[in-house]
């Protein structure tokens, strides 16, 4: 599968410091997992929470592009 990278492409900016490029055709589990392991952290990925415009966004089979999440800047990462 190709992926266009100028229309799937979303940038996660952590602490304004640093920022990860992902794929809209993640879906949230594989979006977890994927900054668990570029931010290098011991961190149960079930408790991993991820907001976008304040939703909860929590199916781990649906894809960031079928939540409507493209080419975007505001997603939140919530550590409980």
């Amino acid at each position: 599968m190709q992926i266009d990278w100028t229309k799937t492409a979303i940038v996660i900016t952590i602490n304004q410091k640093m920022e990860l490029e992902v794929s809209a055709e993640l879906n949230v589990f594989e979006l977890k997992q994927f900054l668990l392991y570029e931010l290098n952290l011991d961190y149960d990925i079930n408790k991993l929470q991820i907001y976008f415009k304040d939703i909860l966004i929590n199916d781990p089979y649906m894809t960031l592009s079928q939540y409507g999440i493209q080419n975007q800047k505001n997603l939140k990462l919530v550590f409980k």
